[in-house]
């Protein structure tokens, strides 16, 4: 039996989601979306969303496909790309948290953080 693979944006690695999780409430809320609006657009539950919003949820814990309806529910209520751009590097910065916090507290952070990209 072939295994479908379940692909999140990071693996699901980090246990922090609050940096993404309050922009993605700035988010919602300049679209004047409620949580149970967003929630019943994207086919969740409002305790989802306000698991998200507060970080009990990491964002960055969802599959990637998921993240992407996300993006395209605020693109169609006409959400500023600055803002979907502030999301995008908020999840970065949760996962680099997610990722120091993770590191035992007596060895150096993964050279991988510290290095940008090529």
């Amino acid at each position: 039996m072939a295994r479908r693979a379940h692909v999140t944006l990071t693996g699901g690695t980090s246990p922090e989601g609050r940096i993404s999780g309050y922009l993605l409430k700035v988010i919602r809320e300049c679209t004047g979306q409620t949580q149970e609006q967003l929630a019943e657009g994207l086919g969740v539950s409002a305790a989802t969303v306000q698991g998200w919003e507060s970080g009990r949820r990491p964002l960055m814990a969802m599959p990637a496909g998921n993240f992407m309806a996300l993006q395209a529910q605020f693109r169609r209520l006409g959400t500023a790309p600055g803002l979907l751009d502030a999301l995008a590097h908020g999840l970065e910065a949760d996962l680099f948290i997610g990722q120091a916090l993770a590191a035992p507290h007596h060895q150096p952070i993964p050279s991988a953080i510290c290095s940008a990209p090529g």
